[in-house]
């Protein structure tokens, strides 16, 4: 509480009903007040639950890494979300017509599972639907480490620099190793067609 708190300034504290920290978890949420001499207001949030679930970090982090999408936005109150900078990739996205801009995430996002998904993109204050990959990308172009990938339906114009703020509405499928271009062609307008006809609420 010294050393973090009050150092940085802080004044009020909100956290969840069993918050714990320090050695062993023994500081209790109660005992911010007492120990910063009343300096920091603490608010309590009572235990929340969807579904006899309770509502926590734990149980969302755990639906991410499934692709539980519809119940993490059901938790959440939102669409789980993350924003990065559009870095130069490969390029091959754009030879078959289907380009993608390729995100440097931050490795503070939560894990979430491999595979192709519905998003809402957000670049410059303008929202487009796309679909996303998060993978290694077997087919054509593939990378040791993950790569994430985002075609932004009906979009046109340079990303490369810019920032986009990238929503995960639905888990659409596992990623796939197509024996063909002609093969992930098919599957990625399918992909494409259900973003496009998606009812959001």
């Amino acid at each position: 509480v010294n050393k973090i708190l009050l150092t940085n300034g802080v004044k009020e504290v909100v956290v969840g009903y069993d918050f714990s920290f320090g050695k062993k978890g023994m500081g209790k949420a109660t005992d911010i007040e007492s120990l910063s001499s009343h300096q920091i207001m603490t608010h309590i949030i009572d235990k929340k639950c969807i579904n006899g679930q309770k509502i926590g970090t734990s149980l969302i982090k755990e639906y991410l890494e499934v692709g539980k999408m519809e119940e993490v936005h059901q938790l959440l109150g939102r669409f789980y979300q993350i924003s990065g900078e559009v870095i130069y990739g490969k390029q091959i996205g754009r030879t078959i017509h289907v380009p993608t801009a390729n995100l440097k995430v931050s490795k503070e996002f939560a894990t979430i599972k491999k595979g192709v998904y519905l998003v809402l993109v957000t670049v410059e204050n303008q929202k487009y639907v796309g679909i996303a990959n998060l993978g290694n990308n077997p087919s054509f172009n593939y990378h040791e480490h993950m790569v994430f990938e985002t075609h932004i339906i009906d979009f046109t114009g340079d990303l490369y620099g810019k920032t986009l703020t990238i929503e995960f509405v639905r888990y659409l499928r596992e990623e796939v190793k197509f024996p063909s271009v002609e093969a992930f062609l098919a599957q990625i307008k399918k992909d494409i067609e259900i973003a496009r006809n998606y009812h959001f609420s």
